[in-house]
């Protein structure tokens, strides 16, 4: 399921402050971003179903049904965009917000 998004690839490099690196490493932090952010959607999702809808969803999954999958879940969360956006805008803001403290602790180091 595609997680919609407000900000651009470019917005996303400059949030994350990762401008400076190539382009192959900038592509695979945000493919690192695209991976943690469904996780937390799905982490979130399944806490929110109860075990009826969970056993439904599972057997959507299962079946490869991803047409099914997004109809199940948009059903069961009227606002999903925006809980998709707003999960995504969260875990691009702890992840910048990491990384910006990592690197002023490497330059404590230096």
């Amino acid at each position: 399921m595609a997680t919609p998004t407000t900000l651009s690839r470019d917005q996303m490099v400059e949030k994350l402050g990762i401008t400076s690196l190539d382009y192959e490493s900038q592509q695979q932090i945000l493919e690192n971003v695209a991976n943690a952010v469904s996780t937390r959607m799905w982490l979130l999702i399944s806490e929110k179903l109860n075990a009826d809808d969970l056993d439904k969803l599972d057997a959507l999954i299962d079946d490869d049904k991803n047409d099914e999958v997004e109809k199940f879940i948009k059903s069961k969360f009227p606002s999903y965009k925006q809980f998709a956006i707003k999960t995504e805008n969260d875990v691009i803001e702890e992840l910048s917000k990491n990384m910006k403290l990592g690197s002023i602790e490497e330059s404590k180091k230096e």
